[in-house]
């Protein structure tokens, strides 16, 4: 059996709803300044989620095969976005949401006047959103509630080396975590022979995030620009003496992550959702 694939999306959420209104407010009692997507943000991610579809053709990746994970930052404008790429995937019965506060925003006071809940707090209130949410969220993805996150914490303030260093302890655990997966045969609540499904990631995080991990995977200084809804892909070379017939690939010591894409989004360019 041929080696199947493992890739990596990295996205950045959509146009959030705070930049376009300027009168909107957070509600005090979340502790934190958290902006869903506007409407173009909505449609700029579903539009995103017809682009994945293209990008796993391109490279002969059969949806029908695939499991999709998005490992999403717990705020809501990258939940939002999760969202709609999953409606533009429309791929439910195998796509699966796993909240992570490790992907979450830089918390610097650049951004953040103060925080006054922990991750805890927030990704417990957003599951509490998702699960009321449920018959709707359900036609486009499932939760994945045995999901225990990397990061339970946020620092704030926090030093851009500690927000670094947060990225790039994701990305290990980030590959951990695939192999894993595949060899307990499970991801949400299904059982099912992960070994014969393209494993595909779609991390939904903010710019700080998406340079920072980028620059885990090269191994080299990393700043670019970063419009809403931009697509960096990273695929998982094996090693000439992996046993793709084992099932015991092991992702964090053989073979390489290769980054073949960096924050493309032609396709927005020309469209009003750019």
């Amino acid at each position: 059996m041929p080696t199947l694939s493992r890739t990596v999306f990295i996205v950045r959420h959509g146009e959030r709803q705070d930049h376009v209104d300027k009168n909107w407010q957070a509600d005090p009692s979340d502790g934190i300044w958290d902006p869903p997507l506007s409407e173009k943000g909505q449609l700029q991610s579903q539009k995103t989620g017809a682009y994945l579809i293209d990008l796993l053709r391109e490279k002969d990746v059969k949806l029908e095969n695939s499991t999709i994970v998005f490992l999403c930052s717990p705020f809501q404008r990258c939940i939002d976005t999760a969202v709609g790429i999953a409606r533009g995937l429309q791929h439910a019965k195998q796509t699966f949401l796993r909240l992570e506060p490790a992907a979450g925003e830089w918390m610097t006071e650049r951004f953040f006047e103060d925080v006054e809940c922990t991750a805890q707090q927030m990704v417990k209130r957003k599951i509490q959103d998702i699960a009321r949410n449920h018959v709707e969220i359900s036609k486009v993805l499932s939760m994945d509630w045995q999901y225990s996150p990397i990061r339970d914490e946020f620092v704030f303030p926090e030093k851009r080396v500690e927000m670094e260093e947060r990225f790039n302890d994701l990305r290990r655990s980030m590959d951990t975590m695939i192999a894993c997966d595949v060899k307990a045969n499970r991801i949400g609540m299904l059982k099912q022979d992960m070994t014969r499904r393209d494993i595909v990631v779609v991390l939904i995080t903010h710019a700080a995030g998406i340079n920072a991990l980028l620059e885990s995977y090269k191994q080299e200084s990393t700043l670019l620009e970063t419009p809403y809804c931009c697509v960096s892909r990273v695929r998982y070379k094996p090693s000439m003496a992996e046993d793709s017939d084992s099932g015991e690939e092991d992702t964090t010591t053989n073979g390489q992550w290769i980054v073949d894409m960096e924050v493309s989004s032609k396709h927005l360019k020309g469209t009003s959702l750019a």
